[in-house]
């Protein structure tokens, strides 16, 4: 496996910075079938618009009109149990309704189908306007020609046509080897900027996420709603002498849920499933708590599910029924139960918002911007988890120490300086620059070194004319191999290959990742 000394090697940003222009005047070539493709795709959306008609829905690119029909469908349901709808669309802080992504994707997952519509309308839209960015920037040969420029923090941009931001499935679905008959292989080094971040940070505490059989972000959300169910009741002495407690919480997994325990009231939870469907709360836990000699806690509880219906889950209190022994304690006392057969899962949406928090948080967003963009976790948990990670804290302090140097810059872990520019005024975007800059300039310095080395590599193993290099994709790598080359060694060993040359480590860092696979 190549290491990446950061101690020996330099990354050269201009260096790369030619060599891509290079890259881009020789050309991408866009396939002989996406005109094809396109005119498809445009008529799916154009079906889509017709079918959006039926909800009174005549232009479905004006956020008004969904919002509009969403307000009217909750208002619909009133009365019918859980509002999905409400809960998930409307913002009582602002009064506002949204028709945001993140909402519409929740909804869909509920089985509402104007949702699942407008979803569908709005990605066969953008895959179009993708596609017709790529086709009008071709030449008679089909080739594109992408302008190449470089951010402050030294990542390859190119525009006219903007490849960096069209889609990943419409690019590899229309994207050509410069060989006709040749195929192209994805180099993806997997989470690399939250990699980046953790062993920058020096995160004991996430570590072990790095290499989690589940997945980075799956790990980190058990992490943060922790991976038992356990209900625990608190219990506040109000007066010593008479021997009442008042619980005014319930602890469901780690955070707070006011709630009446004798009424009506229910806590809500957060990743959990019973029998393959989401807990959305629990019901009444114990009775008769005034007096807590009098208490009764059962020995099952009552679960709501998504779908509104009741399970019975049976519980294990940790103080067996001897409430004679908490009343002895002359204190304050929590009482914990343990839930059989409910499990701790993300589903897709949950990851997708927790990816988002997680790279937000990092980055400088405060508690009520977290808190604002949540649609389906508990952004306040998060944000709690997040900034008191030890090694998060150490690292967002040790950034800001850059702040008062002048000039302002930034070192990345190979010694290229990032320069922090910026308005004194605006604190927020400063601390988010010194904060995000380290980590994206380090990227941006192991793929400039991943190239060189590649482009070294292949020629010391006399591979030159049978690999080659396609261009860069944010994270990840394009190659080109030759056909006769793949059916000669075939696929497992080209991808065995790949991987030996383009695997990498930084310093003593844990390894990053990588995923290789054909794409055409």
């Amino acid at each position: 496996m190549y290491c990446m000394d950061s101690n020996k090697e330099k990354p050269n940003s201009q260096e790369l910075f030619e060599y891509i222009q290079e890259v881009s005047e020789r050309g991408f070539r866009i396939s002989d079938d996406a005109e094809e493709k396109r005119n498809k795709l445009n008529a799916a959306a154009n079906c889509l618009k017709i079918s959006l008609k039926k909800y009174g829905i005549d232009n479905p690119n004006s956020a008004r009109q969904i919002t509009g029909y969403i307000k009217s469908l909750a208002l619909e349901v009133v009365g019918e149990g859980r509002n999905i709808i409400a809960e998930t669309c409307y913002d009582s802080r602002t009064n506002k309704w949204t028709s945001k992504a993140e909402a519409l994707e929740i909804l869909a997952d509920h089985g509402v189908e104007f949702a699942k519509e407008v979803l569908e309308y709005r990605d066969a839209k953008k895959r179009v306007e993708s596609l017709d960015s790529l086709l009008s920037s071709m030449d008679k040969d089909r080739m594109v020609h992408p302008q190449v420029g470089l951010t402050v923090t030294n990542r390859i941009t190119f525009s006219n046509p903007a490849i960096m931001s069209i889609h990943k499935d419409v690019l590899w679905e229309v994207l050509s080897p410069i060989k006709k008959g040749n195929r192209l292989y994805s180099v993806d080094i997997k989470n690399q900027e939250p990699h980046i971040l953790i062993s920058l940070s020096e995160s004991a505490e996430l570590y072990d996420a790095l290499e989690a059989e589940e997945g980075l972000y799956e790990y980190m959300f058990k992490l943060a709603f922790q991976p038992t169910a356990e209900l625990n009741i608190v219990f506040n002495r109000l007066d010593t002498n008479k021997q009442v407690f008042v619980s005014d919480f319930i602890h469901w997994n780690g955070y707070d849920n006011p709630v009446e325990l004798c009424g009506d009231k229910k806590a809500t939870c957060q990743g959990y499933y019973f029998n393959n469907k989401r807990v959305v709360a629990f019901e009444r836990v114990c009775y008769n708590i005034s007096d807590i000699s009098t208490a009764v806690f059962p020995d099952v509880v009552s679960i709501v599910l998504e779908d509104n219906s009741v399970a019975r889950v049976p519980v294990e209190w940790d103080f067996n029924g001897n409430l004679d022994s908490i009343l002895k304690k002359g204190k304050d006392t929590k009482i914990t139960g343990k839930l059989s057969d409910v499990e701790l899962r993300i589903i897709p949406q949950e990851r997708k918002e927790f990816k988002v928090i997680w790279f937000s948080l990092c980055y400088g967003a405060g508690r009520e911007r977290i808190i604002s963009c949540c649609q389906s976790i508990d952004g306040a948990r998060v944000y709690e988890f997040i900034t008191n990670i030890s090694g998060i804290k150490k690292y967002r302090s040790m950034v800001r120490k850059f702040a008062k140097k002048k000039p302002r810059y930034v070192p990345t872990v190979f010694g290229t300086l990032i320069p922090i520019n910026g308005d004194e005024s605006d604190r927020n975007k400063l601390e988010r620059n010194l904060l995000d800059y380290p980590i994206q300039g380090t990227g941006a310095d192991i793929l400039a070194l991943l190239i060189k080395h590649f482009n070294s590599e292949v020629k010391a193993r006399g591979l030159q004319d049978k690999v080659m290099f396609y261009m860069p994709r944010h994270d990840e790598l394009v190659i080109e191999v030759d056909r006769s080359y793949e059916l000669e060694a075939g696929e497992a060993r080209v991808i065995e290959t790949l991987s030996d040359i383009l695997g990498h480590q930084v310093d003593d860092w844990k390894p990053f990742k990588i995923e290789i696979k054909a794409v055409n």
